[in-house]
């Protein structure tokens, strides 16, 4: 792992352990700005109960340009995360048959990290234009028992 990414991991971990407690989703965090614009969020998912799941963010906004997203599986059961550049809210997607989100149809889907095991943490960076962005999992059933967040880029 570069030094980089390990630098990115540890912050991200120490945003987890002073920001991201208590299931709290209002986003009163901020984004934690580095150099050339980039930001970093903690994500945290999990499930507390067997029809209940949440996808909590450090931040609800980001600068334009590179963001890197420290997801944490706090909870008991694999999840995923996938980001959407769309002009619909996370909470408005359609679900399907197979009990998953549809894709809006004006959604871009930027990234899918699966396969995210208990007591995990994976990261990713993606270069975000200013907009609309709705962040979900897609596991079955967890994007309609509550697993999904907004991001604004400005």
């Amino acid at each position: 792992m570069s030094r980089r990414a390990s630098l990115a991991v540890a912050f991200g971990m120490a945003l987890l352990l002073v920001g991201c407690g208590g299931g709290d989703d209002s986003g009163d965090g901020a984004a934690v700005t580095g150099g050339g614009g980039e930001g970093t969020i903690a994500v945290s998912v999990g499930e507390t109960d067997g029809s209940t799941m949440y996808m909590n963010v450090s931040s609800t906004t980001a600068p334009a340009g590179e963001v890197t997203f420290v997801i944490t599986n706090e909870g008991q059961e694999e999840h995923e995360f996938e980001v959407f550049k769309t002009s619909v809210a996370a909470s408005d997607f359609g679900v399907g048959s197979d009990d998953k989100a549809i894709d809006p149809a004006d959604a871009e889907e930027l990234v899918e990290v699966e396969g995210i095991e208990p007591g995990t943490t994976e990261t990713t960076t993606l270069d975000l234009e200013p907009g609309h962005y709705a962040l979900i999992c897609n596991e079955e059933g967890h994007y309609g028992d509550g697993m999904f967040a907004d991001l604004e880029v400005t």
